[in-house]
């Protein structure tokens, strides 16, 4: 009695919960501590099934691995699941649960031992926000990051950038080294840079590495370093490369550019915009001067004018810095070394830059040359700026238009499909009535009955489409998100289309009902884009056709739906107009339908956070797939 007493404290002050639960799902024991996680009293909660209180989501698949125990095929269990306490708060626990025989092996009853996991799930969470926080900066970093085993030099990891670099899918590239992906004498000068970097400590740069890529040759500057175990020895080796191709092209023509400078007849200077010293000067000016480069580039543009003072100077270019003008001509006079003044002509401009110093470039010439070549220039500017303004214009007007007319265009289809579905409501409903009055009406009379029920029910089909579409136009049309199983939507969706599949002999084909996925989307509007597309398939499919359902995991995040046909498929051209409004790609062949369809489903993934595509082949059929987010159980 004394052991009987022990086992019951130890049952009541455990800090879990314990439940015996009968092979019919009720409880039969349970302790104090189940009580206080639930909420619910001892007496209330051994009026109830465990199933009762499990969160819906986790039904299925909670009995499921409990047949799967009674059949004998597993001994026991652990799951992690939610429970719905109460007050309807979300309870997460793990789940210990055991199978109690009787002496000749038959089932007795469940042994559950119930964990309060939400610190752990709180923080789990927070650990896998922080890591995707992570995983997204990396992905998103312009620069292409790498990782490299130090053993063997294969590459561990690839980041979004590299893979666009190098033209090349991560699958490609994981596994393998600089030998396999690149020639042999740009992998002999990476692979000893990479030992380099190995045998010390710090970060080693490359100012310029040149790699091959689909794109064409690449420069870049790369830094490396290396990543240590516990023990001090390399582990890993980390490196960051950034792309500087068009900034060492841009040097290369800068180059050019200074050395097409220094061949000019023309004298150039160019001073800084804020201390006024000389920059650059070409080989023009030296000569018109008469002072070496080291000479003129420690002076100033008032230092050669004898008739410039500095504040003359500065007040003669404020209006540029202060963006009153955008260039300068003057006529003015420079002093050679000698003391010789010679008359010049200066072409000025204020050249403004984010990225380094501003400046002024002045070009000095001839007088007579530079004012007739001058006014053409002005003249040429002066046009180009009146018809770009003019342009603009023109475009703001058409601009504005077209939004009132597309404003204006919503809201007729909305008051005009409101104002045509009240009468087809009355014509559908008197249409009814006469159906049901079956005694007084003949065999014709019968068909023309059916005929207006059916155009009936496909004008308000359509009349539908135009006030969703409407809705969508004008950002009225709400979704709700909530966790969807899968495969009890998928059915409800084929049951719609099946009489319509079977009027055409088309074969369904179901690959994804039973894998149990659950999505998050809107549950009305995920239903109507799956019996639109299937109801899409069935429709431009071949007589004796097939559908096939097939479902894919994408990523860690997501799941694809791909529903394939095996009609006359799709051109270039025709998947390009798809989802474009109104556009009835297959209207010869007498397919019922406005246009709008395929545009609403496409706007409806997107609200829902998904994405819709097609892949199609012309004679074998098409693919449409629909990208959607997993919910967290699934995932």
């Amino acid at each position: 009695m004394h052991g009987k007493d022990q086992l019951q404290d130890s049952f009541e002050l455990t800090s879990v919960g314990i439940a015996h639960v009968g092979l019919d799902g009720k409880m039969l024991l349970l302790n104090q501590k189940l009580s206080d996680m639930t909420g619910y009293p001892v007496d209330e909660l051994l009026a109830l099934t465990l199933q009762d209180i499990t969160y819906p989501a986790d039904f299925n698949i909670d009995q499921d691995t409990v047949q799967k125990l009674l059949e004998g095929e597993i001994n026991t269990f652990t799951m992690e699941k939610r429970y719905i306490r109460k007050d309807q708060s979300i309870l997460w626990v793990n789940t210990s649960v055991n199978l109690v025989r009787k002496p000749d092996g038959t089932p007795l009853y469940l042994y559950s031992i119930i964990e309060d996991i939400k610190e752990s799930r709180v923080a789990s969470d927070k650990l896998l926000n922080t890591s995707r926080l992570l995983d997204s900066i990396i992905e998103n970093v312009p620069n292409m990051i790498f990782l490299k085993h130090a053993s063997d030099l294969r590459f561990e990891f690839f980041n979004c950038a590299g893979e666009t670099l190098l033209g090349l899918d991560r699958s490609k590239l994981l596994g393998y080294n600089d030998y396999d992906l690149f020639p042999k004498d740009q992998a002999d000068f990476f692979t000893s840079k990479d030992r380099e970097v190995l045998e010390q400590h710090g970060v080693v740069d490359i100012p310029e590495e040149v790699i091959e890529t689909p794109h064409g040759t690449r420069i870049l500057h790369t830094q490396k370093t290396t990543l240590r175990d516990e023990q001090g020895r390399p582990k890993y080796l980390l490196g960051i490369s950034e792309d500087i191709t068009a900034r060492k092209r841009a040097e290369q023509k800068l180059r050019q550019f200074k050395s097409a400078l220094d061949q000019t007849l023309d004298c150039v200077f160019m001073f800084d915009a804020d201390n006024l010293r000389f920059i650059y000067v070409n080989e023009g000016a030296l000569n018109q001067v008469g002072y070496t480069s080291e000479e003129l580039l420690l002076m100033h543009p008032y230092d050669i004018k004898p008739d410039y003072l500095e504040s003359e100077f500065r007040t003669l270019i404020e209006p540029m810095l202060n963006g009153a003008e955008v260039s300068l001509n003057i006529e003015t006079i420079h002093q050679h070394k000698n003391g010789q003044r010679l008359p010049v002509e200066i072409f000025l401009q204020y050249i403004a830059s984010e990225d380094e110093p501003s400046r002024f470039v002045a070009i000095v010439r001839d007088i007579t040359e530079r004012k007739r070549s001058e006014a053409e220039l002005d003249k040429y500017r002066h046009h180009l700026e009146a018809l770009v303004e003019e342009r603009t214009t023109d475009l703001a007007a058409a601009r504005d238009e077209a939004e009132r007319a597309n404003a204006a265009k919503s809201d007729f289809l909305s008051r005009m499909s409101h104002e045509l579905r009240t009468p087809m409501n009355a014509i559908l409903g008197f249409g009814q009535l006469l159906k049901l009055d079956a005694g007084g009406l003949n065999k014709t009379q019968h068909g023309e009955v059916k005929e207006i029920l059916d155009a009936g029910h496909h004008l308000l089909s359509l009349i539908n489409e135009v006030l969703d579409l409407a809705k969508i136009e004008s950002g009225k049309l709400e979704i709700s998100m909530e966790e969807i199983p899968f495969d009890d939507l998928l059915q409800q969706c084929i049951t719609l289309i099946q009489s319509q599949a079977e009027s055409q002999q088309v074969e369904l084909i179901d690959h994804i009902s039973g894998k149990g996925y659950i999505v998050r989307a809107d549950f009305i509007r995920l239903k109507q884009v799956l019996v639109n597309l299937l109801s899409n398939a069935v429709k431009y499919n071949c007589h004796h056709g097939r559908i096939t359902l097939n479902g894919e995991i994408i990523g860690e995040q997501g799941l694809r739906i791909l529903i394939t046909d095996t009609g006359e498929g799709l051109e270039e051209e025709e998947i390009a107009k798809l989802f474009t409004p109104f556009e009835r790609l297959n209207a010869v062949n007498n397919v019922e339908g406005t246009g709008i369809g395929l545009v609403i489903t496409k706007h409806l993934i997107e609200l829902m956070g998904g994405t819709i595509g097609v892949e199609s082949t012309p004679g074998e059929g098409s693919t449409f797939w629909v990208n959607l987010e997993l919910s967290n159980c699934e995932k």
